[in-house]
């Protein structure tokens, strides 16, 4: 998998984007592992990360450099899926309705998706490999209904949750045209042909002696 934390990169990302665009947050954003307990000075927004599933589905080649072959692949292999606690601190009531309104007017600013922000993540590096890659994640709210949290019979902040989802990425080492006929004769100039005989489903399997067998699938 990548070898950054694309969670902990979504949550920074999200963050970004909302100061971009409510411009009285900025500073005030984190992405944090802390739960509601803990105490954040005011005016500020606290992004939590909560658990996350990993649903598998057919390898997509999303990235190859080309024409510049660096011999790596970036393949988007699955989906993780899961749920980010906007916590919002504020000074007052009056303060926190404000930027809670301001928050919800962003996710639902967009014209053919109220709800969904659709925020990319330029310049990946997937297994420790910096690939030109711009992988996009999407934050939908899930409600439009901030939630108290009390203590002392008093508002100290409220929160809304956010479900994510963004892509599972890795990398493969890219097999071309002039390696596969290095690794098959040793010469560029050499002509390979394929007997006749030869199924085109046919594979080869290398045994623990070092010989190989052809069979058919």
């Amino acid at each position: 998998m990548a070898s950054i934390n694309l969670k902990r990169l979504c949550a920074d990302s999200l963050g970004a984007y909302l100061t971009s665009q409510i411009p009285g947050l900025a500073g005030k954003i984190s992405s944090v592992s802390a739960g509601p307990e803990t105490q954040a000075n005011c005016l500020a927004l606290k992004i939590l990360p909560e658990s996350f599933s990993f649903e598998e589905s057919e390898p997509d080649e999303v990235f190859f450099s080309d024409p510049v072959d660096d011999g790596k692949v970036v393949v988007d292999i699955g989906l993780f899926s899961g749920l980010f606690t906007l916590q919002l601190y504020a000074n007052s009531p009056a303060e926190r309705e404000l930027y809670e309104q301001k928050i919800l007017d962003v996710f639902l600013a967009s014209e053919w998706a109220p709800g969904t922000l659709y925020i990319d993540l330029p310049n990946l590096t997937v297994n420790g490999y910096a690939s030109l890659y711009t992988a996009t994640f999407t934050a939908y709210l899930q409600s439009d209904t901030w939630n108290d949290e009390l203590a002392f019979e008093a508002r100290r902040m409220s929160f809304v949750e956010i479900a994510i989802e963004y892509p599972a990425l890795t990398t493969y080492d890219a097999a071309t045209i002039q390696s596969l006929q290095l690794a098959f004769v040793g010469d560029l100039d050499s002509v390979i042909t394929v007997p006749s005989d030869v199924d085109p489903d046919d594979r080869v399997e290398i045994q623990e002696d070092g010989s190989t067998i052809r069979t058919t699938t």
